[in-house]
């Protein structure tokens, strides 16, 4: 075992206590572990339980998977873990590290935690909350972690039994009215013993400053510095409020800032910051208190007649120069002045719009970007009329936070008027909000496969668990033109434009079979099953929206060729228009042969990757070719060997394809860079 020693020494006249990480417990989980348990009341489908850390190197839980009307509980157990070799060692602090990724649903109860087992007690007790850290709702495992650091947990006071029957789990549970939260995802954890170190001392320069006036309302960093006195903190528990005697509790930070608090106007806040080590909390601690701005005035652009002209940008600036807008003041036009209600969305009466006016770019096409990056729960809408009586509605739409949205149709160089709003009434710390026009031109032909006589082949995937686990081809909408067949309504209340509709086909190799578009690329798409040719189509089943719509087909003929169809739910083209399909079933492959999907004897790792990417087959690999979701070759190599280590470290992070060509074998692979 590797142990840390600095310059050791006790000057105990002064009763100083150093340090020393012996570390006499170092335990990881090695997950996948077997010896882990996981307890609880839980939707064990894949797409709801999507990491077991007794057979996989996660432990990972989507409650949004798991969907409506289900309560899940949910813990994974550590096996009995022995401190009492810690304990006579003198390391009766424990703390807990572990990468994680948490998107908290704070509208609802649901609850993270780690807790610890008294054996004496024969109870679990809480040991430490876990905070969200992200705002993705799916694929937890893919998305950015970051460190929980759990410290302080003493033992000096457990008995031998406890010491000897320690364990630790991580519990999840929703609500119990059965609504859903999101998810997490933890890495492979590591409990170790320490040594009693010197607790830190109170936290000093906070920013705003103690006793500031006038502070700007909306999103707001608030920060301090360590003391230069008493022990390193190891991270700061934050409490905050508009009362000095209820502070509520905002999380443990082991940085020294507080990111995009609520600042009210006309308000005070109150802070108080607890730094923490190993040795403890420190003590005594001052709240802090600043003062916001007062209520601003309505703004200028409250009316068409003052609206406010901004520039479209140019086509790929990524909104450089954003439109920042705070319509906290503002009225609502249509019970101000009884200009017609925007027709796509609800906006609430005590919701206020500002107005906007530009120039339609020579391509008569723009893309709305909504930057704002406030809660999803307020979302922003937009209408574009042509003059100030907003009687003709040009197009309408609404977003959630950072969406983009591409409109056509606009005639080159006329002036049109944008009114921008809530759906709902804000409260004031979402008032301040971003939003930019760009320039668009569309692509100059349609895609390949625009009409159905040139529909693409898909490979039926076989022995696949959940769509999750397939490997999706890349489609796009991008450009591609009406095929002139209607729509059908797949949910009650929609109304599906399949004004750029792209084809599929592929032949049945059993009778059930599942078609699946993949959300991850943002697009809301419409799936459609036909049976028949391309002139005479029947319709069998469909499925639409922007969470894996599935189609689960039935009773197909063996042999028959189905045709399918993709397209964008909203009569406007969507920023990001390209998917992922898959056509899929958990049935085994009917024919022996090795699937042309796969390769056998291949293998590909790590995956996720961060800089080399190792692919091995049984066989010598001809070709390997990268692709991006663009459908863009971003790397190739012809290694003509059974094992080739590729460097993917000029790759941005995402997702990709790679296809790989062994012989006469053909293997296509989904690939996650870092």
């Amino acid at each position: 075992m590797k142990k840390t020693v600095s310059i050791l020494f006790f000057l105990f006249s002064l009763g100083i206590i150093v340090q020393i990480n012996a570390q006499t417990l170092n335990n990881q989980a090695d997950w996948p572990n077997p010896n882990w348990t996981v307890t609880g009341a839980y939707d064990s489908n894949p797409d709801a339980f999507e990491a077991d850390p007794r057979t996989s190197s996660n432990f990972s839980f989507d409650d949004r998977g798991a969907g409506y009307g289900e309560t899940n509980t949910i813990a994974a157990e550590s096996p009995v873990i022995d401190l009492t070799a810690a304990y006579a060692n003198g390391e009766t602090l424990l703390s807990l590290d572990v990468q994680y990724s948490y998107r908290h649903y704070s509208y609802i109860n649901q609850s993270l935690t780690v807790e610890f087992w008294d054996e004496a007690m024969s109870f679990w007790l809480p040991w430490h909350g876990v905070i969200g850290n992200i705002h993705s709702n799916n694929n937890y495992c893919y998305q950015p972690k970051s460190t929980l650091l759990l410290t302080g947990l003493n033992i000096s006071s457990f008995s031998a039994t406890t010491l000897a029957n320690f364990k630790y789990r991580i519990k999840y549970s929703d609500p119990t009215d059965g609504s859903f939260g999101w998810g997490f995802c933890f890495d492979s954890p590591t409990l170790k013993s320490n040594l009693p170190v010197e607790p830190p001392h109170c936290a000093i320069n906070p920013y705003p400053a103690d006793g500031a006036t006038n502070v700007p309302a909306g999103p707001l960093d608030y920060t301090w510095e360590p003391a230069t006195t008493g022990g390193t903190p190891t991270y700061y528990r934050v409490f905050f409020g508009m009362n000095s005697s209820s502070l509520y509790y905002r999380g443990d930070f082991e940085e020294t800032s507080l990111y995009n608090i609520i600042s009210l106007y006309s308000n005070d806040y109150y802070t108080k910051v607890i730094p923490v080590n190993l040795g403890g909390e420190a003590t005594d601690c001052p709240i802090w208190h600043f003062t916001s701005e007062d209520v601003p005035p309505v703004p200028d652009n409250d009316v068409c007649s003052g609206a406010f002209p901004i520039a479209v940008q140019p086509q790929g600036s990524n909104c450089s120069s954003p439109i920042i807008m705070n319509n906290y003041s503002a009225n609502n036009s249509s019970v101000l002045l009884g200009i017609p209600a925007a027709s796509c969305c609800y906006q609430d009466d005590n919701s206020g719009d500002l107005w906007y006016s530009f120039t339609a770019p020579a391509s008569g096409s723009i893309k709305f970007t909504n930057m704002w990056t406030g809660d999803e729960w307020f979302i922003t809408g937009y209408v574009i009329y042509d003059d100030c009586a907003a009687t003709n509605e040009i197009l309408c739409n609404a977003l959630n936070d950072t969406e983009s949205e591409i409109h056509s149709g606009l005639t080159p160089g006329d002036t049109y008027f944008l009114r921008v709003f809530d759906t709902s009434a804000i409260p004031p710390w979402e008032a301040t909000k971003k939003f930019c026009i760009e320039a668009y031109t569309p692509p100059a032909s349609p895609p390949v496969n625009d009409e159905c006589e040139n529909a693409i082949n898909l490979d039926v995937q076989y022995d696949i668990v959940s769509f999750i686990a397939s490997e999706p081809l890349i489609g796009t909408v991008d450009g591609a033109t009406d095929s002139g067949i209607p729509g059908t309504t797949c949910v009650e209340g929609s109304n599906p434009i399949p004004n750029d509709d792209v084809w599929y086909m592929f032949t049945a190799g059993v009778a059930d079979l599942n078609i699946s578009i993949n959300d991850a690329y943002q697009t809301n798409c419409t799936v459609e099953l036909f049976s028949g040719a391309c002139d005479t189509l029947t319709q069998i089943s469909c499925a639409s929206g922007n969470e894996n719509p599935t189609v689960n087909a039935t009773d197909l003929i063996i042999g028959e060729t189905y045709y399918v169809r993709v397209f964008s739910d909203e009569n406007i083209i969507p920023s990001e228009p390209v998917f992922g399909i898959s056509v899929w079933t958990e049935t085994d492959n009917p024919d022996t042969s090795t699937p042309d999907s796969t390769i056998k004897g291949f293998s590909m790792y790590p995956n996720p990757v961060s800089d080399v990417l190792v692919l091995s087959s049984e066989n010598s690999i001809d070709t390997i070719e990268i692709y991006n979701v663009l459908g863009e070759k971003v790397m190739e190599s012809a290694p003509k060997n059974n094992y080739i280590e590729l460097n993917t470290i000029e790759l941005s992070a995402g997702l990709y394809i790679v296809k790989v060509q062994s012989g006469t074998q053909k293997g296509i692979y989904q690939l996650i860079k870092n």
